[in-house]
Order: structure tokens, then C-alpha cells, then sequence
């Protein structure tokens, strides 16, 4: 029998750089991007709150002098590869971050470039499920980042992805849960008893 993660009305599910440049024919596809679409429309009804980032560089660091011409960059500003997935454009987003480049000393941690968390605690959420991409960086240093703030973090399995090899990712998954993050599948997923999730 599948154990069951109980969705409750405050919860927010993060779902991080799923942006057209991650995906196949993008400029920087991670390997296997499009198994996490599937899990992604099974669990999304479920959850009140959706919070989307996107990875987002500026025109200007691309720029050759000659105007128009770009140098090698994934999602840059106003091209088509920092748009979010398709899948994402007809869903409810109750908040977007757009996160520019990293600084020195700055993580890839969502929290951390953004008031992200000030916005869940408004919504008096304290559970985060997380989903996106990659799992040894974006993914972690947010998870990680949500668990030193005070949140309860949740990893769904099937909906992540790592730049680098199985054993990176896996190796990234390991160091969330010895942190204190929970790794739940999709299958337990379920809403609080009596509430009707879109779909239904």
C-alpha cells in the first residue's frame, strides 16, 4: 500500500526553472527533462499555492557590440528559451521569480535572491513541496535554504532532475534528506480529505 502525503490548504508547490532553454531543442537541455512533465500535471491540481522561478539573464551580458548578435546564454531575456514550458501557460501561477545571475557569495538557493519566503509566511504557508530543475543545484541550495528558515520541505521525486550523472543527483537527493527534507512520489500525493481538487 502507497503511504499518503496529505496536501493541506497552505501548502505551496515551487517549481523551479522549468523554463523552454531546460527542455529538449533548448539551449541548455538537462537530460530527460520531459519525464518530469507527467508528474507535473498529475500533482499541480492539488496544491492552492504554485510559486514559478525562472533562471533569467540580461540582454547586456550576451551582447557583442554588433546589436543583435548574442554570444552563448540560456535564458536570456526576451527570447523565446526563457520562457516557461508550454505546459505552464494555461495554469494558475500565484507568484513568479524571476532570479538574475549569480553574484558572488550568492547561492542558487530561490530564497536567497528573492522574498520568497516572506511571501509564503503572508499566505501562512509552512510546507513546500518542490519540483524542477537541477536537483545539485537549484533544487537543493533551495530546499536546504528552506529548511534553515523554518519550513518543512518536501522533494517529489519523479519531478526533478540533475544536470550531471544519476549518481550526482542521487548523491544531491541523499544530502536534502540528511538535512531533514522529506522525498515523497506523486502516487502519495492526495488532497485533504473532503476538498475537490481541479479535475475531479
Amino acid at each position: 500500500m502507497v503511504k499518503e502525503t496529505i496536501v493541506e490548504p497552505t501548502d505551496a508547490l515551487i517549481l523551479i526553472d522549468i523554463q523552454k532553454d531546460f527542455f529538449e531543442g533548448g539551449f541548455f537541455p538537462v537530460k530527460g527533462a520531459d519525464e518530469i512533465l507527467k508528474p507535473l500535471l498529475s500533482v499541480m491540481s492539488l496544491f492552492p499555492l504554485i510559486v514559478a522561478t525562472q533562471d533569467w539573464h540580461y540582454i547586456e551580458q550576451f551582447t557583442h557590440q554588433k546589436e543583435g548578435v548574442y554570444e552563448t546564454g540560456h535564458c536570456i531575456e526576451r527570447t523565446p528559451g526563457a520562457d516557461l514550458h508550454p505546459l505552464l501557460a494555461n495554469q494558475h501561477l500565484d507568484l513568479t521569480i524571476r532570479r538574475g545571475p549569480k553574484k558572488d557569495g550568492e547561492s542558487f538557493s530561490v530564497f536567497e535572491q528573492s522574498e520568497l519566503a516572506t511571501w509564503l509566511l503572508r499566505k501562512r504557508c509552512r510546507r513546500i513541496f518542490v519540483m524542477g530543475f537541477t536537483t545539485e543545484y537549484g533544487v537543493k541550495e533551495t530546499v536546504l535554504d528552506g529548511l534553515k528558515r523554518g519550513f518543512k520541505v518536501f522533494v517529489i521525486e519523479e519531478g526533478v532532475k540533475s544536470r550531471g550523472s544519476a549518481t550526482e543527483g542521487a548523491k544531491a537527493l541523499d544530502e536534502m534528506k540528511r538535512a531533514g527534507a522529506h522525498l515523497v512520489s506523486e502516487e502519495e500525493l492526495v488532497p485533504e480529505k473532503g476538498r475537490v481538487t481541479v479535475g475531479e
